[in-house]
């Protein structure tokens, strides 16, 4: 038996969010059953470009912004602003790259 708030993230997840619209509910449950959440405060880096992809996040409360090095300079820039309900890591999660951008709290936030 799963507890009423595992059951919505089961719901939201099978309902919202690539890969999981495309497992069985039992897979899911799999996922969720190892899912935890994660208090970060304002400045926090998640993750950097070149870490080992090992988590997929999603954005319960909160924002973030999204950073990858600049094709002609070494520089960072802001690529995109992630909010309450973005998810991200999936790709380096499922292909086993390194991660292709830094990613950093805006706000204290909860994924």
């Amino acid at each position: 038996m799963i507890s009423v708030k595992m059951e919505k993230i089961l719901d939201n997840l099978t309902s919202n969010y690539m890969p999981f619209t495309l497992l069985s509910n039992e897979c899911t449950l799999e996922v969720v059953n190892v899912v935890r959440f994660i208090e970060m405060r304002e400045g926090e880096i998640v993750h950097m470009m070149e870490d080992t992809g090992n988590s997929y996040y999603i954005i319960t409360q909160g924002s973030a912004e999204v950073l990858q090095r600049g094709i002609y300079d070494d520089e960072m820039h802001k690529i995109a602003e992630l909010g309450e309900g973005d998810a991200f890591g999936c790709e380096a999660l499922i292909s086993g790259n390194a991660r292709s951008e830094t990613v950093i709290m805006l706000e204290d936030s909860t994924l």
